[in-house]
């Protein structure tokens, strides 16, 4: 370690009383529950700071609150303090509210005292996990938004909640949310010599970089880190002596960091470990003019440079960094020591960590469990809690019985993209009239005896055990408990269920496939949904700001809840929504086209839709298809008929008959806002991208083509053929243009449903080629002429209808007797 005189950059600070300077929020609610604070908050802030305590031995959480409290009042805004209840681990939230000014500034203080005291491994990483959960709850940060989230984030972490706060960031650089400002206060993620719970805790396995020893177990890794999303990262450390009596542990510089070392400026103090945060950096909160510690928040007016990172050299105390980084004599970085663990200086003091953590449920295979006791790591203080027993021999595992019914995790964030949830479970010498019970939230989405398994699971659920899943599919986005309760049908009996390795799959869905629509008449009311192997879509237009509900109405309450794969999506095929009981929820813009999307199920389902805005404010003539704009007719394929529809469109808007054409969904094939040519042209030319299997180099016009004896034909000899009667129901092939040589393959019975050809003659025939009809006009749309990119002029297949009032010659005209008629209608 460098010893010797420095000159310390801080006033020389003494132990003083901070209740004269604390500076009381105004409280404005207590006991609000998760989703009431963030109602109470949301759209209120734009900054937020989050605020975490390091080891508390009396379990309390709100030490940093006079901290907490001064960054409030500098800034304006309001503060929410975490409480964890005693006995079930139920969380409630204080709201409270600057009293010197108004701002923007939401402070989140967290409270994990109760775990911050255990002597076990896996608190740290469980309380991250619930801070990063929480503050997701709350609002704070959108994980699944990613890089697009707009709230500038401060994280301050003191002693062991160094740790945690390098934990809730980790899995915020999973998701690539970015965090503006991380300040480390005296870390203490290593094991210190006479500080026994160090060891117990192990908080230097959670970060990097990883140092290992021979064994091949970590022997002094770092458990707070700067992660790859991190914009500027600050560290405050003191190394003094421990005491005779151990009650000062100390700090590190963290690679990555600004490092500024406080070891002379807090030697004076009584407890100089918590000097770092009430006196020198509350004091850089409260003083307008501090040039260090917060002066360096973007909060500050006008900002202050950053400083670069320092980790090596002169001024750094290293008693505590690892060996094979530094050389704690010279301060100087270790070349040996850094090249056998694959990094160099300049990874060492510019680190920005890249993220393990992938997400799931914290300790969901039981792994750690405590102390034999109560408390198990990720299943207690934050949400979790029960009665039951932990299987502690052996692999662990949650035990459910007569005695002990009930457990709940902790508060986790279920991502958008989760679809399963998977578990393994034992029922042991369980009787029939147990049953297993799993709820998220309070959504029964499992409910399970060993009579409903299959007879080669019963088998393996009263041995080794058995694994399932169950689909949450729409439950994602938000933070939820998850529970699993034992019941006894008949009230009395044995019961021994054994839960172990729950966890989540996730999917990367997207939910721009071409799922199977479901056009309606109506949107709101109620919609039966039919079995099927495909996703079923109802697609609508928002004609008002509102909200949607879709509600199940035929769930039962020991089903397996398919309801729960619901989703709303929007034109850019993201889900938005959240569940609540049975209930999918979602805020629709006006003007704007959704779809509700149900995941397939063996058996109809029945929905109630309600619109805040009331009846028809879901308008079921969405303009564009989402999933398949060219599929015009939404039968899940692309064919002439959908570019016949447009056509029709076309010449009903052309002849004042827009109520007509109004009453057609997808009709605006390229999304611009109206109905054009080229919405046809978009069809056509998906058309002609399609080439049928087997079919080679073009063949003459007119020629038969060897297999089935069907005739080649350009666009206007089809429209002569079909005027002279001699074509029939027989699939012929249209060369839709020559120039490019690409065939369609259409069906006659298909491309003009209800059209009769009356026998006409070749001048006729020719009128109609050569785009004249009888009483003047055209019965040629050429694109040509309207500048598109096409090389063909469309035949106007809508004249070919003796009954429409487009038809050469005149709708009035005495028509002959067709020689064929096509049935299929539209």
């Amino acid at each position: 370690m460098i010893r010797g005189k420095k000159q310390s950059a801080f006033r020389l600070l003494r132990i003083e009383s901070l209740s004269s300077r604390r500076m009381f929020a105004a409280e404005l609610a207590t006991g609000l529950s998760l989703e009431d604070a963030r109602d109470q908050i949301a759209g209120r802030f734009d900054s937020a700071t989050i605020v975490t305590h390091g080891f508390q031995i009396d379990g309390a959480g709100d030490s940093l609150m006079p901290l907490a409290e001064a960054i409030v009042e500098r800034n304006g805004g309001f503060l929410v303090d975490i409480d964890v209840g005693a006995v079930d681990g139920a969380i409630t939230f204080d709201l409270l509210a600057s009293e010197s000014k108004t701002g923007n500034e939401l402070v989140f203080l967290f409270d994990w005292g109760d775990a911050s005291n255990n002597d076990s491994a896996g608190w740290g990483e469980a309380a991250g996990d619930a801070l990063f959960s929480i503050g997701a709850g709350l609002g704070l940060f959108d994980p699944d938004a990613g890089s697009a989230n707009t709230i500038n984030l401060h994280f301050i972490g003191h002693s062991f909640g160094t740790a945690v706060t390098s934990e809730a960031i980790e899995r915020l650089a999973a998701f690539k949310v970015p965090v503006d400002h991380v300040t480390y206060l005296d870390p203490h993620d290593f094991d210190q010599a006479r500080l026994p719970i160090d060891g117990s805790q192990r908080l230097f396995e959670l970060g990097a970089p990883q140092v290992l020893g021979g064994s091949g177990l970590t022997e002094d890794g770092y458990g707070a880190s700067v992660w790859n999303n991190v914009t500027f990262a600050d560290v405050y450390y003191q190394t003094n002596p421990l005491g005779l009596i151990p009650i000062n542990p100390g700090g590190r510089p963290i690679p990555g960091a600004y490092n500024v070392s406080l070891t002379q400026a807090t030697e004076d103090f009584f407890i100089p470990h918590s000097a770092v945060w009430n006196d020198f950096y509350i004091d850089s909160v409260t003083s307008l003019d501090s040039t260090s510690g917060y002066a360096f928040s973007s909060r500050v007016i006008p900002p202050n440079d950053r400083p670069a990172a320092v980790f090596f050299g002169l001024g750094q105390e290293h008693d505590h960094t690892p060996e094979a980084i530094v050389n704690r004599d010279t301060g100087l970085p270790n070349s040996i020591g850094l090249g056998s663990l694959g990094l160099t200086t300049e990874q060492i003091t510019n680190a920005r960590w890249e993220p393990v953590w992938t997400p799931g449920i914290y300790n969901g295979n039981l792994d750690l469990i405590g102390n034999a006791s109560d408390e198990v790591p990720g299943w207690v203080f934050h949400g979790g809690g029960g009665d039951s027993q932990w299987q502690t021999s052996g692999d662990g595992a949650v035990r459910l019985t007569e005695a002990g019914q009930s457990r709940t995790h902790n508060l986790v964030y279920f991502p958008k993209n989760v679809s399963q949830l998977e578990y393994e479970v034992n029922f042991g010498s369980s009787d029939d009239n147990a049953v297993l019970e799993i709820l998220i939230d309070e959504i029964l989405v499992e409910s399970i005896s060993l009579d409903s398994m299959a007879t080669n699971e019963q088998s393996l659920a009263t041995t080794s055990g058995v694994s399932r899943s169950i689909p949450i599919g729409s439950l994602g986005g938000r933070a939820r408990t998850i529970t699993f309760r034992s019941v006894s049908m008949s009230g009395s009996g044995q019961v021994d269920i054994r839960i172990d390795d729950i966890t989540f799959s996730r999917s990367d869905r997207t939910f721009n496939s071409n799922h199977r629509t479901l056009v309606v008449e109506t949107v709101e009311g109620q919609q039966a949904i039919p079995s099927d192997v495909n996703t079923i879509a109802i697609q609508f237009q928002a004609e008002a700001n509102s909200f949607i509900e879709v509600e199940s109405i035929d769930v039962t309450h020991s089903s397996s809840l398919a309801w729960t794969n619901l989703f709303v999506v929007n034109d850019r095929f993201e889900s938005i929504g959240t569940v609540e009981e049975r209930t999918l929820s979602a805020e629709l813009e006006a003007g704007r086209t959704y779809a509700i999307l149900f995941d397939p199920t063996n058996s109809m389902r029945t929905y109630q839709i309600t619109s805040s805005a009331g009846d028809h404010s879901l308008n079921p003539l969405a303009p564009t298809n989402l999933f398949a704009p060219t599929d015009v007719n939404a039968d899940g394929r692309v064919s002439a008929l959908d570019a016949l529809i447009v056509i029709n469109a076309l010449n009903a808007l052309a002849n004042d008959n827009g109520v007509e054409n109004g009453k057609r969904p997808f009709l605006d094939v390229n999304h611009d806002g109206s109905i054009t040519a080229v919405d046809a042209l978009q069809v056509i030319n998906v058309l002609n991208a399609t080439v049928p299997r087997g079919m080679s180099e073009p063949e003459p016009i007119g020629e038969p083509i060897a297999t089935g004896g069907r005739r080649r034909v350009d666009a206007y000899e089809f429209v002569g053929l079909l005027t002279d009667g001699v074509v029939d129901t027989e699939r012929i092939i249209v060369l839709n243009c020559q120039k490019v040589g690409i065939d369609t393959v259409i069906p006659v019975d298909v491309l003009l449903p209800r059209v009769t050809s009356p026998e006409r003659s070749l001048g006729e025939v020719e009128r109609r080629r050569s785009g004249v009809r009888e009483g003047g006009g055209t019965g040629v749309v050429s694109l040509d002429r309207l500048g598109l990119p096409w090389g063909c002029p469309l035949p106007d297949l809508a004249s070919l209808d003796p009954t429409s009032p487009s038809f050469a010659g005149g709708g009035d005209r005495k028509l002959a007797q067709p020689k064929i008629a096509v049935t299929k209608t539209f």
